[in-house]
């Protein structure tokens, strides 16, 4: 045999065993499926996707996050079901969307961060309840800090409280905090967030409840010229995983994923501050006004909010008085 393909030989042998080690370096990578409960290309969507692409990229040979779509694999009040069934491994959406599953969820209504509410507790105390609920694992929350507001047509009244009167209004709106427009007198159109504009533009609805980001990329200040400070609510958007999968994870790749989750809930919560602020000097350009509660007014504005999610935990027998006095501790 000449020397010639004797190194032939050699250098394919050496190829072969290069990719065999690969091969085997790829079979032992993790793959886990994630689905969103907000479409691919909304804005509330890049910082999970952002987490997988980081995921992706530093847990190579780890693990690997496959994102197979947002609402058109399954309706987000069916996310979790779905989640529970195994038809996917990572869910990532607020938890307003599934409160019948998991009435605890109102929890997410919270003015603390991710890092305050983690050393109260927090996490721990969702852990448990979504495993018992949902058969789900919590992993974290994104995007905290980001105010859901009362948007109007014209401006507001008042009630001798300082609330605003949603007498004769119907107002856009999710279960979360459906009650609360009850209780200021308001008709709740619960609807998700794509049906918004038709429902303004058709007179379904005379005002709304949501982010202001919305009213931008909407167009909603065409119908929308009056926004109430500050937000009643902060929303909770949610990454959880499969409870028996997370647990069939080796704890390398569970404590990487979830030390990759910390650094983006505070990411993302950065993304809210400074969308926040470009997002409310952009409606005022287009001519929406803020009406801003002060003081004692303000404080008394959002304690009303918070008393609908917290009664409706402390009075559901699914919850209870002394689940909801924990939760209340470590989120509110």
């Amino acid at each position: 045999m000449s020397k010639v393909v004797k190194t032939m030989l050699r250098g394919a042998m050496a190829a072969a065993l290069v990719a065999g080690l690969a091969a085997h370096a790829d079979a032992s990578e993790i793959t886990l499926k994630a689905v969103s409960a907000f479409p691919k290309t909304h804005k509330n969507t890049k910082g999970f996707l952002d987490y997988i692409a980081a995921v992706n990229k530093d847990g190579k040979g780890l693990v690997h996050i496959k994102y197979i779509g947002g609402p058109e694999v399954a309706p987000p009040p069916q996310q979790p079901v779905a989640l529970r069934n195994g038809l996917f491994d990572l869910q990532f959406g607020p938890s307003a969307y599934y409160l019948g599953m998991f009435p605890e969820g109102d929890f997410t209504g919270g003015f603390k961060t991710p890092a305050e509410a983690r050393k109260l507790g927090g996490y721990k105390l969702v852990d448990q309840l979504m495993r018992k609920e949902i058969g789900a694992h919590f992993i974290g929350r994104f995007y905290s800090g980001l105010g859901l507001y009362m948007s109007l047509p014209s401006k507001p009244t008042f009630r001798a409280d300082g609330l605003p009167d949603l007498h004769g209004l119907k107002m856009r709106s999710s279960p979360a905090y459906r009650d609360f427009i009850k209780m200021l007198g308001g008709t709740p159109v619960v609807m998700s967030i794509r049906q918004i504009y038709t429902a303004l533009e058709r007179g379904v609805v005379d005002g709304a409840c949501g982010d202001l980001d919305t009213q931008v990329e909407m167009g909603l200040t065409k119908f929308l010229h009056y926004t109430i400070e500050p937000p009643f609510n902060m929303a909770g958007i949610l990454m959880i995983a499969n409870a028996k999968k997370w647990d069939s994870l080796p704890q390398k790749v569970r404590s990487f994923l979830t030390s990759e989750a910390h650094k983006y809930e505070k990411i993302t919560m950065d993304v809210v501050t400074a969308r926040t602020k470009h997002t409310k000097a952009e409606l005022a350009k287009q001519g929406v006004t803020f009406i801003q509660l002060k003081g004692k007014t303000a404080q008394h504005f959002v304690d009303s909010y918070m008393k609908t999610p917290w009664g409706r935990m402390a009075n559901n027998p699914k919850v209870g008085p002394k689940v909801t006095a924990e939760l209340h501790k470590a989120w509110y």
